[in-house]
């Protein structure tokens, strides 16, 4: 095993090498494509930028719509998610008892309060996170 593995490892290592070689030969050969190549990856980096303005406006603004502009739909969900941070801490009707045994909590039932309330019952602690949607239609 350790001998297919050390193989591997270099075999992998040399066609990374191999790859990079390649890259520099065509930059050397073709300076004006990866220059042109270059300012695209810096308009890209830019428009990222500018979405995740978006993203970080549509957040303050507690905006869950969809947004359907000329030719994109932006839209901004909220995924509820909840941990258990500590159990003893947790009040009995979030949690599932067995013989006076804590079996399981009820993360769903906490999650439900916090989409519906706002708030986490003790022992739970939010996990949520909001993602970002831009499609081009």
């Amino acid at each position: 095993m350790q001998d297919d593995f050390s193989a591997t490892v270099r075999e992998i290592a040399a066609d990374e090498k191999a790859l990079a070689d390649d890259l520099d030969e065509l930059q050397k050969k073709y300076p004006e494509a990866f220059a042109e190549i270059n300012k695209i990856d810096e308009k890209k980096k830019e428009i990222e930028k500018r979405k995740a303005d978006i993203k970080k406006c549509l957040e303050e603004a507690n905006d869950y719509d969809v947004h359907d502009e000329d030719t994109v739909r932006v839209s901004l969900a909220k995924i509820f998610k909840v941990g258990v941070e500590d159990l003893d801490a947790i009040p009995n009707e979030y949690k599932t008892v067995e013989k006076g045994v804590i079996v399981t909590p009820k993360i769903d039932w906490a999650e439900n309060e916090l989409r519906t309330r706002g708030r986490l019952p003790a022992g739970f602690v939010d996990k949520s996170y909001t993602k970002f949607t831009w499609r081009l239609k």
